[in-house]
């Protein structure tokens, strides 16, 4: 720069020229501002840019950070001398396990005591691919799946090939995908089933997964078709119940190493056939016996054949183990909680190795396990009340299962033992079997009961005179009231005869009961009106179930004693079968009219309709 200077005094000026340079001064570029995009997606990476306020002079660093440790910036970036930016990558971390959500991270640029900042959204990422052939079937689930929760709808494309020639996929020819797959907004994987097509070749097949720029891959081998000379497995098959008059049933699984060919396959053993379909590999025949066989072998041939030329693959004579299933459960009913009973598990047949059942129960305590001897077909167990209701025990083996509800009863105190057991009158059987008589009966305990009580009931020979398996006694009651059933028997005939029986009934738990023994007498069979061979009289001819009680009493009636009549009641000699008992009235002119006779033995009666004639 050049000037001229002047200086004056006492009216003296003098001037003289002047030249300087001069240097200009710039103020230090700090970052104004950063930019990068609103999201990235886990495992990828981005590009960002800090800009200047002014130009720079000369080369200046910036200083980046990340708040966040899966988003990563270099630790320094150059502004070139003469520019107002600088571009960086921004790189994130994929979780290798785990779910990880969305999240947010702040970079920040800083020159000096000047920082600028912008934070971006990490979403989840593609992590894996998977594909899985189903095991029984020519399904392949093809499994994608993202590091976390999709923030939005994300489409990831996919591909099936069995090689790549000049970056060019080579299409599978047994398995077909779709070109995409969706998996919705919060959600981390979505699965497409694909069915793949039964070759005469193995086939490798490689399944690719692309998004965001980011690409995974998984392989898997589709199995060629199953052919004569390849493997199979039997499993040995569990015989269970099948109605009522000892058959059992179970199912020969068989699982061919290779699928079933495009026209499936068939498999025969005893007569029974199972179709595999196309690419299956397990076929399920029934299998049945009766009974079961006590060696536990079933023998048999095994035939596969093609399902399209009917050509046969496999023809073997076999012998199979089999295994019996449980078939009952037996429970005493109630089972009173803090006093153990004994309850049975039962097979279909014995087996020829002990065999451990696995127990459960609701309501009820009963051991984990179970185990029946070889030989046998039967175990005993303890089952306990755990307070008061319903429960149920399951039993299972080999996957087959039977089980059994369970009534349970709280608790019986030592001082509510059963006392007495009341019948009022005396107990008769009568020739019905289907409506036998019942005799109300009353147990009384020790105290008032504390809660509802189940009180268990036993009768030592149900077939005569049965109770039911329990009576209530209701809270703040001492009693308890049930029906004792006389069973009907049928006609006495000769030394068939059976006279009167003693009956014990049994109320209350094993070690906190009382009994009472009851006698069982004879009563009504029928009753006839025939005429005396030799006197001619009418006379009722009365038969009973069996050998008449001392003092047996018969009441007789007649709805028109006018017309005939006989003794109000007669007793019948013990021991007797039969007694014989003439009219002591009768009106030969009432020839045709119809009377109603009755005749009764306790509670036990029979009314017949007669015709009187001469």
């Amino acid at each position: 720069m050049a000037g001229t200077v002047k200086a004056t005094y006492r009216l003296r000026v003098i001037r003289r020229s002047l030249t300087r340079t001069i240097t200009p001064c710039y103020p230090t570029a700090v970052p104004s501002s950063v930019s990068i995009p609103a999201y990235v997606y886990a495992g990828g990476s981005t590009t960002g840019t800090v800009t200047l306020d002014y130009y720079a002079k000369t080369s200046l660093g910036v200083s980046l950070t990340s708040s966040n440790s899966g988003v990563t910036v270099p630790a320094t970036i150059t502004v070139p001398a003469g520019k107002r930016t600088a571009s960086f990558t921004l790189a994130t971390k994929l979780p290798v396990t785990g779910s990880q959500a969305a999240y947010n991270a702040t970079i920040r640029a800083t020159r000096g005591q000047k920082t600028v900042s912008r934070a971006i959204q990490v979403r989840p990422g593609l992590r894996t691919v998977s594909a899985a052939q189903a095991a029984d079937s020519n399904a392949v689930d093809v499994t994608v799946g993202l590091s976390g929760p999709a923030t939005t709808e994300t489409v990831v494309s996919l591909i099936a090939a069995t090689d790549y020639i000049d970056g060019a996929p080579v299409q599978s020819n047994s398995l077909s995908l779709p070109s995409k797959v969706t998996i919705p907004a919060g959600r981390s994987s979505a699965v497409i089933t694909a069915q793949t097509n039964v070759l005469t070749y193995d086939e490798r097949v490689i399944v690719k997964a692309s998004f965001a720029g980011r690409t995974v891959t998984t392989q898997l081998t589709t199995a060629r078709a199953f052919r004569a000379g390849d493997s199979y497995t039997v499993h040995e098959p569990t015989l269970a119940p099948s109605g009522t008059d000892g058959e059992v049933r179970g199912e020969l699984r068989v699982t061919l190493d290779h699928p079933a060919g495009p026209d499936g396959a068939t498999v025969e053993f005893r007569g029974r056939r199972s179709y595999v379909s196309a690419g299956s590999m397990t076929a399920r025949v029934a299998v049945y016996a009766n009974p079961y066989p006590a060696d536990s072998l079933i023998n048999g041939t095994l035939v596969i054949e093609n399902g399209e030329s009917s050509g046969i693959l496999v023809r073997q004579d076999a012998s199979y183990a089999v295994h019996p299933a449980p078939s009952e459960l037996r429970v005493p009913t109630p089972v009173i909680t803090g006093r153990p009973a004994t309850a049975t598990v039962k097979l279909v047949g014995p087996s020829a190795q002990s065999e451990t059942i696995h127990l459960t129960g609701t309501g009820v305590a009963v051991p984990a396990t179970v185990t029946v001897p070889a030989g046998a077909t039967s175990a005993t167990f303890h089952i306990d009340g755990t307070g008061a209701g319903t429960g149920s025990v399951r039993a299972e083996l080999r996957g087959a299962t039977t089980s059994t509800s369970v009534t349970v009863g709280a608790a019986i105190p030592d001082e509510c033992r059963p006392q007495a057991i009341d019948v009022p009158e005396d107990v008769f059987v009568t020739n019905d079997f289907y409506d036998p008589l019942a005799y109300q009966t009353k147990v009384t305990l020790g105290c008032i009961a504390p809660t509802n009580l189940l009180i268990p009931l036993h009768s030592s020979n149900s077939y005569v005179l049965s109770a039911p398996r329990f009576v209530e006694v209701p809270k703040g009651s001492t009693t308890g009231t049930f029906a004792l059933k006389a069973i009907g028997g049928g006609a006495c005939y000769y030394s068939r005869c059976i006279g009167e029986l003693a009956v014990e009934i049994q109320a209350g738990p094993i070690g906190l009961s009382t009994s009472r023994t009851i006698a069982v007498k004879p009563g009504l069979w029928s009753f006839f009106y025939p005429r005396n061979a030799t006197t001619g009289q009418h006379e009722l001819e009365i038969w009973m179930t069996g050998r008449a009680s001392a003092g047996t009493i018969v009441d007789i009636a007649t709805d028109r004693p006018d017309l005939l009549a006989f003794p109000a009641s007669v007793e019948i000699p013990a021991g007797s079968r039969f007694i014989t008992v003439p009219a002591v009235s009768s009106d030969p002119s009432a020839a045709g009219t119809t009377v109603r006779i009755t005749v009764s033995i306790g509670r036990g009666s029979q009314t017949h309709e007669v015709v009187l004639s001469n």
